[in-house]
């Protein structure tokens, strides 16, 4: 009864997992490979000298948390994140670069091993710093006049799908992780698997 149980359990979760894979790999001609630079894919924000300020929404573990997201570039390559509280409380204080990711504060109950790390890879991916300079990929034309770019570095496995005529980011998936970047709304949605991780939204429409 217990390996019937167990059985039906990785069926129904396969099943589930095919299911919301398939949509997002689903509908592309065939791949060829090809050598792309880190510049071939826009990062969905580009760090910039002067400070860019962005909405950011959290959703963790049934609360609700609505802030400001400050991005800066610095003089070192490294990008500094701030997350703050509409009322001025410091919630976190990241630096992020290509070859690390610092986190100098996180709010409790944020403040775990697992959690940093998420944030660590969300902030690289967000930012565009998660690829090598050069890497090998499979790019192949798909419907609705998309792209999609598939990388697999470090022995995982990136899906992008790009616009076919500007190349911004419409999705990425990785194992874990699927985002999502709609344009219409001007809103970036980190969606991420397991029941003790956080909604990401970051709205761009709100940049001041």
């Amino acid at each position: 009864m217990k390996s019937f149980l167990y059985i039906s359990f990785v069926s129904v979760f396969f099943s589930l997992f095919v299911a919301c894979a398939a949509p997002f790999i689903s509908g592309c001609g065939e791949s060829e490979k090809a050598m792309m630079s880190r510049g071939d894919i826009p990062p969905l924000i580009s760090p910039e000298d002067s400070l860019q300020v962005f909405d950011i929404e959290i959703n963790f573990v049934g609360k609700n948390i609505n802030g400001m997201m400050l991005v800066k570039k610095l003089c070192n390559d490294t990008v500094r994140v701030l997350v703050n509280s509409y009322f001025g409380m410091s919630l976190m204080d990241f630096e992020v670069s290509v070859s690390g990711f610092e986190a100098h504060y996180m709010f409790e109950p944020m403040n775990r091993p697992t959690i940093k790390k998420l944030f660590g890879n969300d902030l690289k991916i967000l930012l565009g710093l998660n690829l090598p300079a050069n890497f090998w990929a499979e790019k192949s034309i798909c419907l609705h006049q998309e792209n999609r770019i598939t990388i697999k570095t470090k022995g995982e496995t990136i899906y992008y799908k790009l616009s076919a005529s500007n190349r911004s980011i419409l999705g990425i998936k990785t194992s874990g992780l699927l985002l999502k970047n709609d344009s219409f709304s001007q809103k970036i949605t980190f969606n991420h698997s397991g029941f003790f991780t956080p909604k990401i939204t970051i709205r761009k429409n709100q940049i001041r």
